[in-house]
């Protein structure tokens, strides 16, 4: 199908993310409640279609837009007309130009349109024979006997694009299990055991995906679709492989929560807790470029990436956070072939063997970069690599704070054999050391020094450039807090106000003089005369270049101490001779940030000669 989206599909969209619901001026609702007595003709509360198969298949035949309305309740996929009572095969089949909404009210009750999806839960439910026993660990739903007859998908999005809409319901007790008897395997029934998408783009908002399983993709399976899910939750979903006796195991067991393969997904608001996979306990991501943001992965668990994992692809997450998650490899994230891009993420209390925080590995081709900017790693643990454990290919980390990891080898990151770049980050309280491995660091504040593990390394000044060991005097360290302190102007986040303190951390305007300022203010709003706030320099750590970074007080930073010795010297002037004439991005020399090392860089040193802070 087409990759566009239609202006009023857009419009649909829009709408639809305001939380202002759909328009249905021009269009049809059709009632569906469980408990409905009068005709069930789907025409009003009274009359509404007992069943939602009847509703859909009345949606399909109607002219669009239409929006489906159901109450309060339990509703299956085999029952309606035309269905075979315990029809495994049986499922709600999205609609392009049809709206699927539940928690309404319903029949009988003082205001049937009021709607609450948590009060009046509406259920789309794969326990056929309702029959189904809960099970304590997400494990256990592959061999949990009672599950035997469940659908294989409750819901599938195939073909749809973002008209076809699925708003504020349930989506429970899919099992996709099956292993024909037959050399021309149906793999369709072993993965999506919530939701089987391919080659859709479905919405979906404000949905719970609970207690399903599959061979891959427990909540959902996606393949080649570019689904939208908006403020979804994935909660004790399974993706494990399935045995039959005559054809052995089938499924990869990827993608507790959700399993994509390639594709363009889209999550925005979205939970992952309690899910479990053999690979990515969350979320699974083959190829394709799924993004992510503002995303949270809680008590996930899986051999590889708890939280997720990435298996090729470029994966795009923003603002998300990974806590509490388990796995052998990749507490909060294993990335394996893959060139993820993170962006503002904390991975927080996660735990492995190795990478507790993030695994990487090899990316998928090799001009490709692993890279995180502004990112904190906090209390994770593992035998190797507390933070990450980096391995083979290129990783950059920008702006990244590392507190409080531990690991028997690197407490906050192991490299083993990548090219490990760190810039203008902070490595501080990781037990037992900061890096075990070779990296190239610069910029950086790292715990007990840094110097390259080899000094007879070419550019042994490069290697450790810039770099401090001080007390970043984060402001609350014990209670997650790693905004740094200053006389300046400081950021409370739980206030939304900047405050101040008696001391100014030594990471403020210590970055890399190159580097752009991005987001960081110049001054404060209410400080029009910059009295007291000024960078010149970005700050270390996860808030340089943002908004959010800590202020200076004027005259703090020196804008060409290019080693960060506290006053511009002939060191200073060595350090810039090496990048003469250079082109590019984050050059320490370019103190003008105009990406070219020239006369008028050597003028702002020459400005500056012999200051001092």
């Amino acid at each position: 199908m087409s990759g566009r989206i239609h202006l009023k599909s857009w419009c649909t969209m829009c709408l639809f993310f305001l939380g202002m619901g759909c328009t249905t001026a021009a269009g049809r609702i059709i009632y569906v409640d469980v408990d409905a007595n009068g005709l069930n003709d789907g025409s009003s509360w009274e009359n509404a279609y007992n069943f939602l198969q009847n509703a859909v298949a009345d949606a399909n035949s109607a002219g669009k837009p239409v929006e489906i309305w159901v109450a309060q309740g339990i509703y299956k996929p085999d029952q309606g007309v035309g269905i075979t009572p315990g029809d495994r095969t049986a499922t709600f089949q999205l609609i392009n130009g049809v709206t699927l909404q539940g928690g309404y009210a319903g029949f009988g009750q003082p205001d049937p349109n009021a709607r609450d999806i948590e009060l009046y839960e509406t259920i789309l439910s794969g326990d056929l024979d309702g029959d189904d026993v809960e099970v304590g660990d997400p494990c256990d739903l592959r061999d949990e006997r009672a599950r035997a007859e469940n659908s294989y998908h409750v819901s599938t999005a195939n073909g749809t694009d973002p008209s076809a809409i699925l708003n504020g319901l349930t989506i429970a007790g899919g099992n996709a299990n099956h292993v024909p008897h037959s050399p021309m395997w149906d793999f369709t029934k072993i993965r999506g055991g919530g939701v089987y998408n391919e080659h859709g783009s479905a919405v979906f908002g404000n949905c719970t995906f609970v207690g399903n399983f599959a061979g891959g993709g427990g909540g959902i399976y996606n393949k080649g679709g570019d689904l939208l899910l908006v403020n979804c939750s994935f909660v004790g979903n399974c993706a494990r492989p399935v045995f039959d006796p005559v054809w052995g195991w089938s499924g990869n067991g990827s993608g507790g929560g959700m399993g994509n393969r390639g594709g363009n997904p889209m999550l925005t608001d979205c939970t992952f807790s309690g899910n479990f996979a053999s690979s990515g306990g969350g979320m699974k991501n083959s190829g394709g470029g799924p993004t992510l943001r503002r995303c949270t992965f809680s008590g996930n668990s899986a051999i590889g990436g708890g939280g997720m994992y990435n298996g090729g692809g470029n994966a795009a997450l923003t603002n998300c956070t990974f806590t509490g998650n388990l796995a052998s490899t990749g507490g909060g994230m294993k990335d394996n072939f893959g060139y993820p891009v993170l962006v503002n993420c904390k991975f927080i209390g996660n735990s492995a063997w190795a990478g507790g925080g993030i695994f990487f590995m090899q990316s998928c081709c090799p001009e490709s970069t692993q890279t995180a900017t502004n990112c904190i790693f906090s209390g994770n643990s593992a035998e190797y690599g507390g933070g990450v454990y980096s391995t083979y290919d290129d990783l950059i980390l920008a702006n990244c704070t590392f507190s409080s990891n531990s690991a028997t080898y690197g407490g906050g990151l192991f490299n083993d054999i990548s090219d490990l770049i760190l810039t203008n980050c902070i490595l501080w309280g990781n037990m037992p050391e900061q890096i075990s491995g070779n990296a190239v660091v610069s910029y950086s504040d790292v715990e007990g020094g840094w110097w390259p593990f080899d000094e007879d390394l070419e550019d042994a000044n490069y290697w450790g450039m810039g770099n401090i060991d001080a007390d970043p005097l984060f402001v609350d360290p014990n209670n997650g807090d790693y905004y740094l302190k200053s006389e300046g102007w400081r950021w409370e986040s739980e206030r939304k106000v900047w405050t101040w303190d008696e001391v100014t951390s030594p990471c403020i305007d210590a970055g890399n003089a190159g580097s752009p300022l991005r987001d960081e203010l110049l001054t404060i709003p209410d400080d029009p005369n910059n009295e007291w706030g000024e960078n010149v320099r970005i700050n270390m750590g996860a808030f340089g270049g943002t908004a959010e970074a800590s202020m200076a007080l004027p005259g703090w930073g020196l804008l060409a101490d290019l080693t960060n010795d506290r006053i511009v010297d002939f060191n200073d002037v060595a350090v810039f001779v090496q990048y003469w004439v250079e082109s590019g991005d984050c050059i320490p020399s370019d103190l003008n940030r105009n990406e070219s090392v020239d006369f008028a860089d050597f003028a702002l040193i020459a400005f500056h000669w012999l200051e001092k802070k």
